[in-house]
């Protein structure tokens, strides 16, 4: 990893096999300090989860976007998103726990201006507890921070394709339509004896 740190930008993958690329995405983390990596790693799999919520969600960005975004907004930080989305059952169990160790371990490289490295005992403990890089099949041993990066990478990518996949077969949640009164609601007011309505 490189000593330069890039500015953290917001990800833009339309092209499902771009989204599909977690080795590049991967490589271009390996660029990057120990610190930079897994901020700049946590900040796109953030936004990943923005992008997925928004494009579930009703399609009203005025609303949507006071709900995710801002000072205030409920779905506004990292650990809401992941809350949410497994919730809404967009992501896995699995994706759910590994997110939560990277968040974890984002906080505390967030929190510490010197002296942590993915070589400090707490983070190889948390990198042991990834699901994903126990799934694949390495020839050698990983590294705490490689399957620390990799996990990353594989998330971010899947959340992407995932959110191409509700836009594609457009399985967007729709505005619910105004409630028509109609007359089988009034079953069960008292009526007269000529069958009308005492209200």
């Amino acid at each position: 990893m490189s000593k330069k740190s890039k500015k953290v930008a917001r990800p833009s993958a339309e092209n499902p096999q771009k989204a599909a690329n977690w080795k590049a995405f991967y490589e271009e983390l390996q660029k990057e300090t120990p610190r930079g990596a897994v901020l700049l790693g946590a900040a796109f799999l953030d936004e990943h989860l923005r992008q997925l919520i928004e494009v579930f969600l009703i399609d009203s960005k005025s609303v949507v976007g006071k709900f995710l975004e801002g000072e205030n907004a409920p779905l506004g930080t990292f650990s809401a998103r992941i809350q949410a989305t497994y919730c809404m059952g967009l992501i896995s169990e699995e994706e759910f726990r590994d997110l939560n160790i990277i968040r974890g371990i984002r906080n505390q490289f967030a929190h510490s201006l010197h002296g942590l490295s993915l070589a400090d005992s707490w983070i190889i403990n948390q990198c042991e507890q990834l699901t994903y890089p126990r799934k694949l099949d390495f020839s050698t041993k990983l590294s705490p921070g490689d399957s620390l990066l990799i996990t990353i990478a594989l998330i971010a990518s899947w959340i992407r394709l995932r959110a191409l996949g509700i836009e594609s077969k457009q399985e967007r949640r729709e505005i619910m339509p105004n409630v028509k009164v109609v007359e089988h609601i009034k079953v069960g007011f008292p009526t007269d004896d000529k069958g009308q309505s005492n209200n």
